[in-house]
């Protein structure tokens, strides 16, 4: 902490800011030194790193930085988005059923202590909840965003769903939301596609890709800032920010893998019939609850390949 005067002296140019003031001004108000100064080489990057080892604490920190990116986008005047998913981001729905489960399986990849806790025994504190409902405001009110979508996105989740019911981790009630929320969540999916645009004005183009997706990768653009999010695991990004080579590279690639997808919204009507049929028979299969045994979940999985929506003849 420097006094008023200091701070005043420091303003008009009559004293120099140290490095160790300008690192702390830099971190709070959120902009580049390197851009600030004309940094040209870009060889070497620089990665933001949790400085907290508590899951709940990080799991939060998370979702607040998600949403301060959201915010900037939001407020910018020009933004774009391309997505690219196989798994998908279940904090931005209005879907606390949904949300609580993404919460309870970043919980169960965090170690053996959390391998046996049960689904009710999981407790969305206030605060989760109150960065639930702004992530969803958010990234609800997004100009404009490009999805390419692995045709396996919402089998995904059944499957989860299923393997931690039947380890008897989720109880029957549970279990009936879950397949209440989804039918939701399908139904609002399957709304954006058609129409191309959500409620609050975002504009959607919806592609599924011909090859699998092996990992879930955000680009944004907006005022002439570029950001690049590669998800290593539905919680946990790699940000790259300020780098405009990485950021183009990533961008470059994203727009080769549209070229290799099938664009669904407002067109293919009957393939989005197919998709949305083969769906809905697939979470109605929530409903057969057999017991857990191995022979019988592994003969479970095999039934869920047969059944995924197929693009490709």
């Amino acid at each position: 902490h420097i006094g008023k005067e200091t701070a005043y002296r420091r303003l008009k140019g009559q004293i120099y800011f140290t490095f160790e003031e300008i690192a702390v001004i830099a971190n709070d108000l959120d902009f580049s030194l390197d851009k600030i100064i004309g940094q040209k080489d870009w060889s070497c990057i620089l990665f933001d790193m949790p400085d907290t080892t508590d899951f709940s604490d990080l799991f939060v920190n998370l979702l607040k930085y998600d949403i301060k990116i959201m915010k900037d986008l939001n407020n910018a005047k020009d933004s774009k988005t391309i997505v690219q998913i196989n798994t998908l981001p279940l904090v931005y729905f209005p879907f606390k059923h949904l949300f609580k489960f993404e919460y309870y399986q970043y919980l169960h990849s965090q170690g053996d202590s959390f391998f046996d806790i049960k689904f009710s025994d999981v407790i969305i504190s206030p605060e989760l909840e109150q960065l639930h409902q702004e992530a969803v405001y958010h990234f609800s009110h997004l100009k404009n965003i490009t999805c390419i979508v692995d045709d396996g996105v919402f089998v995904n989740i059944v499957k989860s769903i299923q393997y931690y019911y039947q380890r008897n981790l989720i109880s029957d009630e549970d279990y009936s939301l879950f397949r209440k929320e989804l039918i939701d969540l399908l139904t609002l999916i399957e709304k954006i596609t058609r129409t191309g645009v959500n409620d609050f004005g975002t504009n959607y183009s919806v592609y599924i890709s011909l090859f699998h997706i092996d990992n879930n990768c955000f680009y944004h653009e907006y005022d002439g800032n570029f950001i690049t999010q590669i998800r290593l695991s539905p919680n946990n990004s790699i940000v790259i920010k300020d780098n405009i080579t990485m950021n183009k590279i990533q961008k470059k690639w994203l727009e080769t893998r549209i070229k290799y997808a099938i664009l669904i919204t407002k067109s293919n009507d009957m393939l989005q019939y197919e998709i949305k049929k083969e769906l809905f028979n697939y979470i109605n299969s929530l409903d057969q609850k057999i017991p857990y045994n191995t022979k019988q979940y592994l003969s479970n999985l095999t039934f869920a390949s047969q059944v995924a929506p197929q693009v490709i003849d």
